[in-house]
């Protein structure tokens, strides 16, 4: 059995609400009724591999209030897999963890370490720099930076010949009772195993140029708010938004789970901070 991670409401919950609604608790195992490997679907339970990766994704993924959830560690067998979660056909709660907390800031600092390996925009790179030297972290200059490259995405599309630019429609929050769900285009990675090489090659280009505009997003939400998740409506807060951009920022940056968790657990340091425990 492999060591696994899951993230539910403050009763245990997941997907309340819905028809496929389950309840955690130390000692209990929930089995999908079928052997489907489909991610995003009846066919699995999903998890994480690591904690971190479960509290950075969860604003995109399962959209819990970050100040309710609790974090599990179970075990199952993995059937499916993307590069931030997976997929499991049982999965049964060993414990009940601390849930850890990151400050908004190292957040950011992450999103935009991500985007930097992958980026190669001149003026973008000048950018972050000066972020993460905290040389510059006005709110002015991160909406900047991501017009800028938004506009040059558009321009390298219309050099294409493309009618229209390939990013993800940003909705507003949505409720958390679509729990484990998310939007297709969450699956990037899914979806480039089915495109030809050449095709897949520009997607995978364009997913980290996007990586690059949701960093910057990231920032210019975190200008405008404290270093803190505020309790009180949550789901429309800076801060929150501010996740949810970092969370899509590690999502197209090209890395997985495990990369983006060894820089926050080996380089502490060069984050300057440390992890928070509730």
């Amino acid at each position: 059995m492999t060591r696994l991670y899951k993230l539910t409401d403050a009763q245990g919950r997941t997907r309340a609400g819905e028809d496929n609604e389950r309840t955690w608790a130390v000692g209990v195992t929930h089995k999908t009724a079928g052997t489907g490997t489909r991610l995003c679907s009846s066919d699995v339970i999903h998890a994480y591999e690591h904690p971190l990766i479960a509290v950075l994704m969860n604003p995109i993924h399962a959209m819990l209030n970050p100040w309710q959830i609790r974090l599990f560690l179970a075990e199952g067998e993995i059937v499916a897999r993307d590069n931030f979660y997976l997929g499991v056909h049982s999965l049964k709660v060993v414990e009940e963890l601390p849930v850890p907390k990151l400050l908004l800031g190292v957040r950011v600092q992450l999103a935009i370490w991500a985007a930097k390996h992958t980026c190669t925009d001149a003026s973008w790179n000048q950018w972050a720099d000066d972020w993460l030297n905290n040389l510059d972290r006005s709110e002015f200059s991160a909406e900047k930076a991501k017009l800028i490259l938004e506009a040059k995405i558009s321009a390298t599309y219309a050099a294409r010949g493309r009618a229209r630019i390939d990013r993800p429609v940003e909705g507003g929050p949505r409720p958390e009772g679509l729990g484990d769900r998310e939007p297709g285009h969450r699956h990037a990675d899914r979806q480039h195993r089915r495109l030809p090489a050449d095709r897949r090659d520009r997607q995978l280009g364009t997913d980290r140029a996007w990586a690059a505009v949701a960093a910057a997003e990231a920032a210019y939400h975190f200008s405008r708010t404290c270093d803190s998740l505020e309790p009180n409506h949550w789901a429309v807060s800076t801060a929150f938004f501010t996740t949810q951009a970092v969370a899509e920022a590690l999502l197209r940056s090209g890395f997985n789970a495990t990369q983006i968790a060894d820089v926050i657990e080996q380089a502490i340091d060069l984050l300057s901070t440390e992890l928070i425990y509730n």
